[in-house]
């Protein structure tokens, strides 16, 4: 078939594409340079409006930034947001994810800066839960809420910054982005000192982000927490500097 198709009309060409099912398009799109030129735009367009867009996640995680390009460019993103369903497949999420935060658990950094400027909200939810979690590490028990404190968790402190600086006063308040750690809910800022990423924590200042204030779980109201978060910070500075746990009694003086 890709022979005969090749000899038509350009119009032709379109016009048929637009009733072929996924496989026969990819091998349409495979078989000549010519019907790639002619076909990719409606092959990554049928992917996005009529496959759940895994071909959007598929292209995130190949780390090959102009596959990306090539799929917001084909205009098949209805919504940046919108949640992909991506179970069983759990490479990094199990259930729903955002394209944005599989950028961010994978450390694709390029990647994730371009569906920032395609309009991907820092702080929308992520429900599915995180496979890169491992199960003897100190912060096994965290569960990132939105790809802010995905990045947070996992330690990709560049792409934390980049993220940071689309929040704001005009956009989402710093304040308002949450993680749950231990089944408590802190806002970035308090995530960020948890985990000791002062270049993270420094952004957020800088972005309007309240030191003195903390999202209690399952609450709508802001408290105070200044002294909570200079034991919070104490604490795990005193965990670094030495071996023993510092709030364990038994153990050697510090």
């Amino acid at each position: 078939m890709p022979q005969t198709l090749g000899a038509l009309p350009p119009e032709l060409i379109l016009h048929i594409a637009h009733f072929l099912d996924l496989p026969t398009l990819a091998a349409a799109a495979a078989s000549a340079r010519y019907l790639h030129t002619l076909l990719w735009k409606r092959l990554y367009q049928h992917d996005a409006t009529h496959h759940n867009s895994s071909g959007l996640i598929r292209c995130i995680r190949s780390g090959v930034p102009s596959s990306l390009t090539r799929f917001l460019t084909a205009g098949g993103i209805i919504n940046i947001n919108a949640r992909i369903n991506m179970a069983p497949d759990i490479q990094d999420f199990y259930g729903y994810t955002l394209p944005l935060a599989t950028a961010v658990v994978r450390g694709r950094r390029e990647m994730a800066r371009l569906l920032l400027d395609h309009g991907a909200d820092v702080a929308a939810p992520v429900e599915g839960a995180c496979c890169y979690l491992v199960p003897d590490h100190a912060w096994a028990d965290a569960a990132p809420k939105t790809p802010l404190s995905v990045a947070i968790t996992e330690g990709h402190d560049a792409i934390a910054e980049d993220l940071v600086e689309w929040l704001g006063p005009s956009s989402t308040p710093p304040d308002q982005v949450v993680s749950e750690v231990f089944g408590v809910e802190y806002t970035a800022l308090e995530q960020a000192a948890l985990f000791l990423r002062p270049g993270v924590v420094r952004r957020l200042l800088q972005r309007g982000a309240d030191p003195n204030r903390r999202r209690r779980g399952g609450s709508d109201g802001l408290q105070e927490s200044s002294s909570l978060l200079y034991m919070i910070l104490t604490n795990h500075i005193l965990r670094a500097w030495t071996d023993e746990d510092p709030d364990d009694a038994s153990g050697a003086p510090v």
